[in-house]
C-alpha cells in the first residue's frame, strides 16, 4: 500500500479474483453438452476517496463566492454616502459579478475534467445555484443602485432581497438534495 500513490484516494484493498463469462465463441474447444462459462482472472482495487481533498477543492471556493456575493449585496445602497464609502456603483457591482462568475465557471470546468461522466453530477447543481445567485445579486444590486422604481427592491434600501439571499440559496440546495437523493 505504501508504494501505491494516487492523490486524493486511499487504498483499501486489492486482490485477484475469477469471474466467469458466457461467450458466443468456443475459443477452439469442443464441448458435448452446451457451452460452458469461461473463467477470467481480474485484478480488483478498492479505493476510498479522501473526503477532505474533495471538500476543500470543490466546496470551499463556493462558500467563499457566497460570502463575497453577500458582502457585495449588503454594500449595495441607494445612499450616496454609503456608495462612496464602499465604492459601490452599478459598474463595480457588474465587475464583481463578472469576476465571481469566472471563478465559479473555472471551478465548474475543473470539476467536469476531474470526473468525466456524461450526466449531471449532484455537486454540479451547487454550481448551477451559484450561477443563479450571481445573476440574482448582480441584477438586484444594479437595480438598488440605479434609478429603477420598485417597492420590492427599494424597501429600506433593498432589505427584502438581502435578507432572503442566504435562505433562498440554502432552500434551493435542500430541494436539489431532496430531489436527487429521494
Amino acid at each position: 500500500a505504501e508504494n501505491f500513490v494516487l492523490n486524493g484516494w486511499v487504498l483499501i484493498d486489492s486482490h485477484f479474483e475469477y469471474k466467469t463469462h458466457q461467450y458466443n465463441g468456443n475459443f477452439g474447444f469442443t464441448y458435448e453438452k452446451g457451452q460452458p462459462s469461461f473463467p477470467e482472472l481480474y485484478f480488483t482495487i478498492n479505493l476510498e476517496r479522501n473526503f477532505m481533498d474533495a471538500f476543500i477543492t470543490n466546496l470551499v471556493p463556493l462558500f467563499v463566492v457566497v460570502f463575497m456575493l453577500l458582502v457585495t449585496f449588503i454594500t449595495a445602497s441607494r445612499s450616496s454616502e454609503k456608495n462612496e464609502r464602499f465604492g459601490s456603483n452599478p459598474f463595480a457591482i457588474l465587475g464583481a459579478g463578472s469576476a465571481l462568475f469566472f471563478v465559479v465557471m473555472i471551478a465548474h470546468i475543473q470539476l467536469r475534467q476531474n470526473f468525466a461522466v456524461p450526466e449531471i453530477m449532484y455537486l454540479e447543481y451547487f454550481y448551477f445555484v451559484m450561477y443563479a445567485a450571481i445573476l440574482f445579486v448582480t441584477v438586484v444590486s444594479f437595480l438598488i443602485t440605479s434609478n429603477f422604481k420598485s417597492k420590492f427592491v427599494h424597501f429600506k434600501d433593498g432589505l427584502l432581497p438581502k435578507v432572503l439571499f442566504l435562505p433562498l440559496i440554502l432552500l434551493s440546495l435542500y430541494i436539489i438534495t431532496f430531489v436527487v437523493f429521494f
